[in-house]
């Protein structure tokens, strides 16, 4: 049984579900999703895993309650989805991404919250070496790491990029992902400010579902600062073909991320050969260090990082290909099922 929340965008944690879903079932493994619901696009990525969709978060945790008798593994994923097995009453497989807002804005997670973990959960998985050490500090033991792969097919085949954004000619920022304070979008739009004062024909692009009420406050800062003209947001993007060719015609991709997300997408454009910049709190940022994949960096050192990456472009573009290498060889959906099946093996 595998257990998220709701599936209204299809985001990194959503593609984490379907391609280890999709690996298990091409393993003989049976699947069922459990959610309060789920968005067409998402079902159609799925093979052979049955959706069973509750309405609501009561009705989930009902439905888990009810159903988890007929389950050997119970694999939730985002929060709240770790609190719904019963203690003890299954083998427990937590696909952690993030911990609760409250511990993300700097607060402390219920103790019953972690006290119910502890005896629910068998293991817990998280995606990098930065969110072991979080995990470890929030619950008290220590999680597997298992790098999420990257999908990189679409991006093998040779394709001459359309500029739906007016985006040729321009020095183009892209931050991609969800627009919510975890991704830190206003800042990234006072960062353009600052760099527009050197690099005038610079732009931005907002690449992400813009729903949430944090998108108003990004909105605000671009009409306060008057960038209305250099600044694009896009909105959720459905086709992969369309975030391709932002990837293409943008020259780096940044992250001014706090502490959340933005994995799938900096990879991907990596492996495209886009240049990227990531903060130090990027769940990734030991990976990019270690590897030399990009630069790695303090927020407020951002302007002068990309100012500095601007005069060396050619250079940023030779490493970004090498990177793209490593993202090939080491960030594929094959290896995490994998991992997951060794750990539901070793546990049955």
């Amino acid at each position: 049984m595998v257990i998220q929340p709701s599936i209204f965008v299809n985001g990194g944690a959503e593609r984490q579900i379907s391609e280890l879903c999709n690996y298990l079932v091409s393993n003989d493994y049976k699947i069922t999703l459990l959610t309060s619901s789920a968005i067409p696009e998402f079902k159609r990525s799925l093979r052979e895993t049955r959706i069973v969709e509750t309405g609501d978060l009561r009705n989930l945790l009902n439905a888990v309650r009810s159903l988890s008798h007929k389950f050997d593994i119970i694999n939730p994923h985002n929060h709240p989805a770790e609190l719904f097995p019963l203690p003890n009453r299954n083998l427990s497989i937590w696909q952690h991404n993030e911990p609760p807002e409250t511990v993300l804005r700097g607060g402390e997670i219920d103790p019953r919250e972690r006290d119910l973990v502890r005896k629910t959960i068998k293991v817990a998985m998280v995606i990098s070496d930065y969110d072991k050490k979080r995990f470890e500090k929030v619950y008290g033991f220590s999680p597997i790491v298992n790098y999420p792969g990257v999908r990189v097919d679409h991006l093998l085949e040779k394709f001459t990029p359309k500029d739906k954004y007016n985006l040729r000619g321009s020095f183009v920022l892209l931050e991609a992902g969800y627009i919510t304070w975890t991704k830190n979008q206003v800042k990234a739009v006072d960062i353009l400010s600052e760099v527009k004062r050197t690099i005038p024909e610079a732009k931005l692009v907002l690449a992400g579902y813009d729903k949430d009420p944090y998108a108003q406050e990004v909105r605000k800062r671009i009409q306060d600062l008057n960038l209305s003209d250099s600044v694009i947001m896009t909105g959720y993007i459905r086709r992969e073909e369309d975030f391709r060719d932002l990837m293409a015609l943008s020259n780096l991709h940044i992250a001014p991320i706090a502490d959340q997300g933005g994995w799938a997408s900096l990879f991907q454009s990596l492996f495209l050969g886009l240049p990227i910049l990531v903060s130090s709190h990027f769940i990734g940022a030991d990976l990019v260090k270690a590897h030399d994949l990009g630069e790695v960096s303090p927020i407020e050192d951002f302007v002068s990082k990309i100012l500095s990456i601007h005069d060396r472009l050619d250079r940023e573009k030779e490493r970004a290909k090498k990177g793209a290498l490593w993202v090939k060889e080491n960030l594929t959906w094959e290896k995490f099922g994998e991992k997951y099946a060794e750990v539901i093996e070793n546990l049955t």
